[in-house]
């Protein structure tokens, strides 16, 4: 299923199944049924006859997996499936994808959202084209040997521009409103940086130490491998 919507725009939800059960030669008895399950599975039956050009992102998306699904496939390739997606059409779709998985479809899907990935059984971060890391997400993290230090502050950016070229800082970046330091050594690095934050007259709301995320460990990875070139 790539990225952008492929389907037919100037027909009706329930047409853009029929057309794409008519190409998989897909007897009549038995796509009618086929259509019925998947506008239930897919929540669309109140839309059935919508036009595809009117359906909001979210629900474009779930029409293009429900016409990739219209002949039981066991393996399904979705290209970034929720870029434009609102959130509530994302968690909807993710539940379908899950539904599909318990049910035996074996689903690759690439993303850039790594709360994404998170979700999958088994991930390959890549970084310039190539798989730098192949494992299931859990495993990935576990193997992150280093403390995340979050800080809460109005003056992140300046406390990040602070704190480059201190040895006792791997790496500090922005995510969202929290400031994520990446060091080996919490104790001295927590009080040398409440020596630098005080001298530097900079109030924080809170510091403290958290569990990596997926994302934190993507960003390590990237560094250490750009260090490394």
């Amino acid at each position: 299923m790539p990225q952008q919507f492929s389907l037919y725009g100037d027909l009706t939800v329930i047409e853009n199944l029929e057309f794409y059960s008519e190409v998989y030669q897909i007897p009549e008895k038995i796509s009618r049924d086929k259509i019925k399950n998947l506008l239930e599975f897919s929540n669309l039956t109140n839309h059935s006859y919508k036009l595809a050009d009117q359906l909001s992102g979210g629900m474009k998306q779930k029409l293009a997996l429900a016409c990739n699904l219209i002949h039981t496939p066991k393996y399904l390739f979705l290209d970034e499936p929720t870029i434009g997606v609102d959130p509530v059409a994302r968690r909807e779709l993710w539940k379908i994808l899950f539904d599909l998985r318990n049910q035996g479809v074996t689903i690759f899907v690439s993303t850039p959202y790594m709360d994404e990935a998170e979700r999958c059984d088994e991930i390959g971060l890549m970084d310039k084209g190539k798989i730098i890391i192949n494992n299931k997400p859990e495993n990935i993290i576990k193997e992150f040997n280093k403390h995340i230090l979050c800080i809460y502050s109005y003056d992140n950016h300046s406390i990040k521009d602070m704190l480059q070229g201190l040895e006792f800082i791997e790496d500090a970046y922005l995510l969202g409103d929290e400031l994520h330091i990446v060091t080996e050594d919490l104790n001295i690095s927590q009080r040398k940086l409440d020596e630098i934050l005080t001298h530097g007259g900079i109030k924080i709301n809170s510091m403290i130490e958290i569990e990596p995320s997926l994302e934190d460990v993507f960003v390590n990875i990237v560094k250490s491998s750009n260090e490394r070139r």
